[in-house]
């Protein structure tokens, strides 16, 4: 894996977001979303964001091998997580940034993180993977 790092286009493109509900992510026009169980409700928001990029690339990239994946992403302590594969400040969080990674090379992937920047996550795009991700919420 490690050969392509840096050199490789980016083949897949992956929106995604969390809220305290839940996590929404788009890709190609489609999207996936889902609320947390119990358990997870009750982990910081890093986490939940971590937890939602581990989720988007479960819902489209699950049986793809061989691909390099651009996550745009709206939290910065994700993206330094998921892009130098750990952390120092959080023992939770490396750990969780290590389960994505791990999840990753078994199927020959690199996840990429990017952080979105303010007004282009206000867009239209955006605001449908937000509203996903707190779906739940209004549902109720």
């Amino acid at each position: 894996m490690a050969a392509f790092f840096g050199e490789r286009p980016i083949d897949i493109y992956i929106e995604c977001d969390a809220s305290l509900a839940g996590w929404g992510a788009s890709c190609g026009g489609q999207s996936a979303n889902g609320q947390w169980s119990i358990l997870e409700a009750h982990n910081h928001i890093n986490h939940l964001e971590l937890l939602a990029a581990l989720y988007a690339l479960q819902a489209f990239v699950p049986n793809r091998r061989d691909v390099h994946v651009r996550l745009k992403l709206d939290n910065s302590t994700t993206v330094d997580y998921i892009n130098k594969m750990r952390g120092i400040k959080s023992p939770s969080l490396n750990s969780f940034s290590r389960t994505l990674w791990e999840w990753c090379i078994e199927r020959n992937q690199e996840p990429n993180g990017l952080l979105k920047e303010y007004n282009y996550f206000r867009s239209t795009y955006s605001r449908e993977r937000e509203f996903s991700s707190r779906l739940l919420i209004w549902r109720i």
